[in-house]
């Protein structure tokens, strides 16, 4: 009877202590899973929380209009040798670096190194080119400074004679940025900016120089300028109709065609004087290409912003 109860004992303490461990295991296993989840929840927090990364929207193309022209620069320039770029408004110099890195690529300033190419860069104002030449010369090796780069003080509605065939003029319309009325002034001087007159006749003498695959590149502001904006516009499509088939491009500039296709028609904005500046200007460049000169004439601007900076491109091809 002893024995019997005994072994009805050890029996029901094995029960117990297999029950408890039970409990034991289910408990702890809760408490791993609520760690688990805590964890969880933190590393989701802390995901959160995490800063997000700076996208550098300023040299993205799809964004920006100057990112875009020097993406059209890079295909122009593309293994260039033996051509001249002209930089016509040189402000800040930040154009010509780029353009210096596309003519003299791999190059370092300790280092004695020859080039077949040219960069000559024009601005009116003597702080932008200082400016200009001090950017180049921390960028590029002093062999390359004296005998491809020249950096003039000067308009540009006149170029000096080129050193070789020109593959790319480009132009950044309107005001230095950061040029000032008086010292300590943040305001930029707005007064000195270029013109209609001398950039219409830089546009016809750099169509004259540029050889076929050469493009003008042009940054107009129609806020700063909305009769130099015209201008531009009206005279690169005036190149554009050079080998038109339909529309002869001297149309542009008479009553009877513009009401046949108003697209073409010149902005009211442009008086007579501009006018005819425009179409002599057509004239001489025609003259000096011959007749079977050829165009392709493009407009990149944002949509939704009023007065937004436009690019015009035009991209000689025959």
């Amino acid at each position: 009877m002893h024995s019997g109860n005994s072994q009805l004992v050890e029996s029901l303490l094995n029960s117990a202590t297999q029950r408890a461990d039970q409990i034991l295991r289910k408990k702890s296993s809760a408490s791993t899973k609520g760690t688990l989840s805590i964890s969880t929840q933190t590393t989701a927090n802390t995901k959160q929380e995490s800063p997000q990364p700076i996208h550098n929207y300023g040299k993205n193309p799809a964004i920006t209009t100057t990112a875009l022209a020097h993406l059209l620069w890079s295909h122009v320039l593309q293994d260039a040798t033996h051509t001249a770029v002209i930089d016509a408004t040189a402000g800040n110099g930040n154009d010509a670096v780029f353009l210096a890195q596309l003519l003299f690529p791999n190059l370092s300033n300790d280092t004695a190194q020859v080039s077949t190419n040219q960069l000559l860069c024009l601005d009116v104002q003597e702080r932008a080119c200082q400016v200009t030449e001090q950017r180049l010369a921390d960028l590029l090796p002093q062999s390359i400074l004296q005998n491809n780069v020249q950096v003039l003080q000067q308009s540009h509605a006149t170029f000096p004679d080129s050193q070789g065939p020109v593959s790319l003029v480009v132009y950044n319309l309107g005001y230095l940025p950061n040029s000032t009325h008086l010292e300590g002034d943040d305001a930029p001087d707005k007064n000195i900016k270029t013109n209609t007159q001398s950039t219409l006749n830089s546009l016809m003498n750099a169509a004259t120089l540029l050889q076929v695959g050469g493009m003008l590149s042009i940054m107009t502001y129609p806020r700063s300028d909305a009769v130099e904006d015209a201008a531009v516009h009206a005279f690169c499509q005036g190149l554009a109709l050079f080998s038109s088939q339909t529309q002869d491009w001297r149309g542009m500039f008479t009553e009877n065609d513009n009401k046949n296709h108003p697209d073409l028609a010149l902005s009211p904005l442009i008086d007579r004087t501009v006018k005819q500046q425009i179409y002599f200007n057509l004239e001489k460049v025609l003259h000096a290409l011959g007749s079977k000169s050829a165009w392709r004439v493009q407009e990149y601007k944002k949509m939704g912003w009023i007065d937004s900076p436009i690019l015009v491109t035009a991209f000689r091809i025959k």
